[in-house]
């Protein structure tokens, strides 16, 4: 569950072929609504971990395969980063500096020296 303010939150089932979903309040904050993050092109098949960063771009991790991001508005597929074998669970700190881990009990740090353009 990634925490984007107090009336929305994105969050995944850890099972094949779920989507990454949404939890938005009405607006008068009474009722929460459950709906889908559409995203074009990849569509992650086993969806462990779901970050934000600081531009919006919204960063999931599927175990099988890659770390795909997409834009939180559209649900385009921006790019993909296949550096981790089965990634987990992903941080990623405000300088961009990214920690993964994977299903193998491991850890991975990288800084890629990125900022954001937005």
């Amino acid at each position: 569950i990634y925490k984007v303010n107090d009336t929305f939150f994105y969050f995944t089932l850890y099972n094949a072929n779920k989507p990454i979903y949404t939890l938005k309040a009405t607006a008068n904050g009474l009722n929460w609504v459950v709906g889908t993050f559409v995203t074009q092109g990849t569509q992650p098949t086993l969806i462990s971990s779901v970050t934000v960063d600081s531009c919006g771009r919204v960063w999931a991790a599927d175990q099988y395969s890659y770390i795909y991001i997409y834009d939180a508005i559209t649900g385009a597929l921006l790019g993909t980063f296949n550096e981790v074998p089965q990634p987990y669970y992903i941080l990623l700190l405000d300088n961009y500096e990214l920690f993964v881990t994977t299903a193998g009990n491991k850890v991975y740090r990288f800084a890629p020296q990125i900022s954001c353009t937005c």
